[in-house]
């Protein structure tokens, strides 16, 4: 499969005494990202005459510095004869399947020649082209989570170990009551049942040091002005607002 190509050297050249050039580091990640790599050499020239001879071989390194052929023989190799009316040739290589393993950094290394080629400069454009022999790797799905459902009252029973039920006889005595009323007569009007799991919940958080009770009391003041709020109010929203006591 097709991934990409890209054009990673092109310059004029006069290699007549012969040269050796490299492609930059720019492209490095891009090089050693294709599990197979096609190369292109195109000489342009309006010379009509001469002979170009390219190698081009795949180098790596692990430091960026040291530089050894990824293998033992140049992936493209060419000459080209140049001819009146052509202007343009090309000659193409690449990487054999399976490909040998790479290091960190990957460059090209350009050994090119021409011979008798008047006027001297030619063009020198290479394309590499990364492919991928293998399906790509696809991430499972996950399947979404169920988020337990836990209504406002439930978390208050189960912060504060009351039963529901005396948190609704609760609910409906302050509702009823006039404003500054006292609450110590308004609980002595609850059912017997509804008076154990309050008298249970007292000694309980008697005995709480006084950190958690700070704790304790903030979360349960949140929640219980939370179950006062609408409906459609956003409980996240509100929730995110709770300030809680330092705990060092």
């Amino acid at each position: 499969m097709h991934q990409g190509t890209r054009v990673v050297f092109d310059e004029t050249i006069n290699a007549e005494g012969g040269l050796s050039l490299y492609t930059g580091l720019l492209h490095t990640d891009f090089l050693r990202e294709a599990q197979q790599l096609g190369l292109q050499a195109i000489f342009m020239s309006s010379a009509t005459s001469g002979n170009c001879t390219i190698n081009v071989n795949i180098e790596h390194s692990a430091d960026g510095r040291n530089w050894l052929n990824k293998n033992t023989s140049p992936e493209l190799s060419g000459m080209i004869i140049l001819t009146p009316g052509v202007g343009e040739w090309s000659v193409v290589g690449g990487e054999s399947w399976p490909p040998s393993p790479r290091l960190r950094f990957i460059r090209l290394a350009i050994s090119v020649t021409t011979g008798r080629v008047s006027p001297p400069a030619v063009r020198l454009r290479i394309l590499a082209t990364a492919r991928s022999r293998t399906r790509a790797a696809t991430k499972p799905e996950i399947p979404a989570m169920e988020t337990p459902s836990v209504t406002r009252r439930d978390a208050m029973g189960r912060l504060l170990g009351i039963r529901p039920s005396t948190l609704d006889e609760v609910e409906r005595l302050l509702q009823g009551a006039p404003a500054g009323a006292d609450l110590l007569a308004l609980a002595g009007q609850v059912s017997p049942a509804a008076s154990a799991d309050l008298h249970r919940m007292t000694r309980i958080f008697r005995n709480l040091d006084p950190q958690t009770k700070r704790a304790t009391l903030t979360f349960a003041g949140a929640l219980a002005a939370l179950a006062a709020l609408p409906a459609e109010t956003s409980e996240l929203t509100f929730v995110q607002g709770i300030s809680f006591p330092r705990t060092s």
